[in-house]
């Protein structure tokens, strides 16, 4: 039996693991919960990675500098995957947007969202875009911009003779 706070928690129930006198920790092999975890209000902390059965991933990196969400297991191709980068990483304050690629075998970046900047820079990678509607001027900073479309030409030309 083992008692806290005067309460009985488990009788006749035999538990496993190691317990640390000196950092009074209880070190557990893996479990299964037979209901929800309540943490009362504490953090969970040194977690590496969450899966859940419903088909999602979440996860940081060893030095935890970044942190992932998936939809799906933590597989090549398994679903879309968002990164955020910590301060203490290379990429500092960046995001990415990662979907699997046409094969769902592997994962292609689309969207790269850089951070620790005045203005972001947003790069969209292997991404086609429809229907872009602007809600302001165009400023291409004096880069060039192609029109394929030969009428589409015409009519910007017609429109800016008019404004002359």
């Amino acid at each position: 039996m083992l008692s806290i706070n005067g309460q009985d928690v488990l009788l006749g129930v035999k538990v496993g693991g190691t317990w640390s006198v000196l950092s009074g920790t209880w070190i557990i092999p893996a479990f299964t919960l037979g209901g929800a975890l309540d943490a009362n209000s504490q953090n969970l902390t040194s977690v590496n990675l969450i899966s859940g059965v419903a088909g999602f991933t979440m996860y940081s990196t060893v030095d935890d500098t970044s942190l992932a969400w998936r939809g799906g297991t933590n597989t090549l191709g398994s679903g879309a995957r968002l990164v955020i980068f910590g301060k203490d990483h290379a990429q500092t304050g960046r995001f990415d947007l990662i979907t699997p690629n046409a094969a769902g075998d592997g994962d292609v970046t689309r969207l790269i969202v850089s951070g620790k900047a005045a203005i972001a820079v947003a790069s969209w990678v292997n991404v086609a875009h429809t229907g872009l509607k602007l809600s302001g001027l165009l400023d291409v900073a004096g880069q060039f911009v192609t029109i394929l479309e030969p009428l589409l030409v015409l009519v910007l030309l017609m429109n800016l003779e008019s404004m002359l």
